[in-house]
């Protein structure tokens, strides 16, 4: 959960895993996500 409040306080975000916010393009992803393909606002997330 922490990811995520960084995330709503415009902080930069590494995710290792798979949260909800993953492969949107809010954060620094290192895994792949081929079915997330588009951008996301957080407000379009949310």
């Amino acid at each position: 959960m922490l990811g995520f409040e960084a995330l709503l306080m415009g902080k930069e975000m590494h995710a290792l895993d798979a949260p909800i916010y993953a492969g949107w393009g809010l954060s620094k992803d290192y895994r792949r996500f081929p079915a997330r393909t588009r951008q996301r606002s957080l407000d379009e997330l949310l």
